[in-house]
């Protein structure tokens, strides 16, 4: 596995160490199971809303399972 994969696969197995599956964990948050699959294989990112409570969930600091990643346009001025 590379390391993009092991990046993306923290909150995978940390829901598997949990004995946790998929589809228990989906239900819990109310997330529809293939929106929590693609997060946790980095197909999808999610607002910071869903990473605080899959975070919470996991009674984990939100910066072990995710990383805030965006672009916002620069401010310049033009003369």
């Amino acid at each position: 596995m590379n390391n993009k994969n092991n990046y993306f696969a923290n909150v995978r197995n940390i829901r598997e160490a949990k004995g946790l599956t998929i589809k228990e964990v989906a239900r819990d948050l109310k997330l529809n199971q293939r929106v929590l699959q693609e997060i946790e294989t980095g197909k999808k990112g999610t607002n910071a809303k869903r990473a605080q409570s899959i975070a919470k969930y996991f009674n984990l600091p939100v910066d072990v399972l995710f990383v805030p990643i965006y672009y916002r346009a620069k401010e310049i001025h033009v003369s």
